[in-house]
């Protein structure tokens, strides 16, 4: 593989591609990450799995998943005692 060397002013304008691209992606990464719902702790009320729990919170059995990312510390996701708090989001 050959690599050129480029004089100062020669580079300038690659670089400030560069810049430019890594400030849009950025800005778009930002925008992503504002667009996940607000984390919020809740409490288990009655002992339950976590598939049990995603569809009495959310109507969608198919988050338990999610519900299993947002607490990795969970031993048995399929035993879940009362009065456990989990953490899951807003909607």
């Amino acid at each position: 593989m050959h690599r050129r060397l480029y004089g100062v002013e020669e580079a300038r304008p690659i670089i400030e591609g560069l810049r430019n691209t890594s400030a849009l992606l950025q800005a778009r990464a930002r925008r992503v990450i504002l667009m996940a719902p607000p984390l919020i702790e809740r409490t288990v009320e009655t002992p339950a799995s976590l598939r049990l729990l995603a569809y009495r919170w959310y109507g969608d059995h198919t988050r338990a998943s999610e519900l299993l990312r947002l607490n990795p510390g969970l031993r048995t996701p399929y035993n879940i005692e009362a009065g456990e708090v989990l953490r899951a989001y807003v909607d």
